[in-house]
């Protein structure tokens, strides 16, 4: 019983002393507010493409696709100019939908997230394309 308690001392000074570095607020046009998760920064994939990639935290369900993608949208007018200034040719907007739900001990939560992802391309003309607005390619 007293490592029990010893245990459960432990797990809450651990959980209360970590402070991780809280997201930072962003405005969007609609003047809804974001929370941005990872700030912007560049992916290397398989191929060599490289890519700059953010995430925010959505306060909608990322099954609402219609929703999620005219905020995603919004996202895009304020993340675009920084993937043009640094000369990208593709960049992923994450959406991240988070919910938490309470553990079997007062001091104990848990967060589960659903997520989304939008990646735009930009053609040789210089028009960008979100990949999700194109038809899902035929199969062979």
């Amino acid at each position: 019983m007293r490592r029990l308690a010893a245990l459960a001392l432990l797990l809450l000074v651990a959980g209360t002393s970590c402070n991780p570095r809280q997201p930072r607020l962003v405005k969007l046009p609609s003047h809804r507010t974001i929370a941005v998760l990872q700030e912007p920064s560049p992916v290397k994939l398989g191929d060599g493409t490289v890519l700059l990639t953010m995430s925010y935290r959505t306060h909608r369900k990322v099954t609402d696709t219609q929703a999620l993608r005219s905020e995603v949208e919004e996202v895009w007018t304020l993340f675009r100019p920084a993937v043009e200034g640094l000369s990208y040719k593709a960049a992923a907007i994450q959406a991240t939908e988070v919910s938490s739900r309470s553990g079997a001990l007062p001091f104990m939560s848990f967060e589960f997230s659903n997520s989304k992802q939008f990646v735009f391309t930009r053609a040789a003309d210089g028009a960008w394309t979100c990949l999700c607005d194109q038809p899902p390619a035929p199969k062979p």
